[in-house]
C-alpha cells in the first residue's frame, strides 16, 4: 500500500522533504511505519525519534494518521490503509 509522510522542521531536514510516497505492505501499523523510517533514514532520524535504545516514540513526538492523534487510535498499532497521510510532528517551541 501506498501511503503519505509529512515531515517539518528537523525531520524534514532529515528526509530532504516535507512530503514523501513511501510502499508498505498491506495490513501495515505505525509501527511498521517507525520501523521503515528508522531503517530508511537511520541513526540521525532515530535519535529524534526514539527513546534512546529503544523502539518507543518519544513522549513530546506526536503522530497524526488523517489529522488523528495516534494516542486517540490504537496508538503504534494503529493500521494504515491505502492513501493515509501520517504526519510526524517534533516538538516546536517559539515566544
Amino acid at each position: 500500500m501506498q501511503i503519505t509522510l509529512h515531515t517539518i522542521l528537523g525531520f524534514k531536514d532529515i528526509i530532504g522533504q516535507r512530503q514523501t510516497e513511501l510502499e508498505l505492505p498491506d495490513a501495515a501499523t505505525v509501527q511498521d511505519l517507525l520501523n521503515y523510517v528508522r531503517a530508511r533514514w537511520g541513526d540521525q532520524l532515530a535519535a529524534r525519534l526514539f527513546e534512546p535504545n529503544s523502539n518507543a516514540v518519544l513522549p513530546y513526538i506526536q503522530i497524526l494518521i488523517n489529522g488523528r492523534a495516534i494516542h486517540f487510535l490504537q496508538g503504534v498499532e494503529t493500521p494504515l490503509h491505502e492513501g493515509a497521510q501520517v504526519l510526524i510532528l517534533p516538538p516546536v517551541s517559539g515566544g
